[in-house]
């Protein structure tokens, strides 16, 4: 007689495998700075130094949605102000004012395009620290960049300048065409663009509610009547050059415009 004795299996189910990271949390990312500033204004017009103190605060949130799209909103201090987000201090101390700074969406369809649409950082090439365009203005409209493997590369904007109820819009539009790449270790930009402001002549200098005023530029009648003396059309050559000097890089550019 053979005796036979089973020992009974015990079967485990696999453990399932943990979630995958795939919510919105892990597909943001957060940002922002703070500044401080203490300045001295010498204006020759004025028969007084100024001295003043200054902060500026931002913090956004940038979200890639997948592969191709991806989205950012941001808010900082300034106000209304587009040219600065610099808040001004000594006001008995009140509360500082804040607004939408960023709120655009950014698609590729392929790798060498991006497509973007709202309040966007700017989307064309500003050599090295030039003042033809201030570095902290939000454009507001729709972008197109071209870049290749090359190096070339192309920029077209349509930008909103004032939309109006009954009267005409103002409008920005224009490109830029050029080449980014390196020689070596110095790395060289350079290029052209041409910028066409439609919708400027003959209206009020005082865009968004007087947010803005001429700065500068000529004017016909005075007052409430004073209007744009003229449409602006400027044609740009850019070119930047930055190299190390002594482990420092060192940056070189011109920009020259003319209308």
């Amino acid at each position: 007689m053979q005796a036979r004795s089973e020992v009974p299996v015990q079967q485990v189910a696999p453990a399932a495998a943990p979630a995958r990271s795939n919510d919105w949390a892990s597909n943001i990312r957060l940002g922002g700075d703070l500044r401080f500033r203490h300045e001295n204004i010498d204006n020759s017009a004025s028969p007084t130094e100024r001295t003043r103190e200054t902060v500026r605060a931002r913090i956004n949130a940038a979200i890639q949605v997948n592969d191709s799209i991806k989205g950012e909103i941001g808010f900082a201090s300034g106000g209304r102000d587009p040219r600065g987000g610099s808040s001004t201090l000594g006001a008995a101390s009140s509360r500082k004012e804040t607004g939408l700074d960023l709120a655009y969406l950014s698609w590729r369809p392929i790798e060498e395009v991006t497509m973007t649409a709202g309040k966007m950082r700017e989307p064309y090439v500003r050599p090295g620290r030039s003042m033809f365009l201030d570095n902290e203005i939000r454009p507001e409209g729709v972008a197109v960049n071209y870049k290749d493997s090359r190096g070339i590369f192309g920029n077209a904007f349509n930008f909103w300048l004032e939309e109006r109820e009954l009267q005409g819009d103002s409008m920005l539009r224009g490109g830029q065409i050029g080449w980014d790449g390196a020689v070596n270790s110095t790395k060289l930009k350079f290029g052209g663009g041409y910028y066409d402001y439609q919708g400027v002549q003959g209206r009020s200098p005082a865009f968004g509610g007087g947010v803005v005023n001429e700065f500068g530029n000529s004017l016909v009648g005075v007052g409430p009547a004073a209007r744009y003396a003229y449409d602006y059309n400027i044609g740009q050559l850019f070119a930047e050059a930055t190299f190390p000097v002594a482990g420092i890089p060192l940056n070189l550019f011109a920009d020259y415009a003319r209308f």
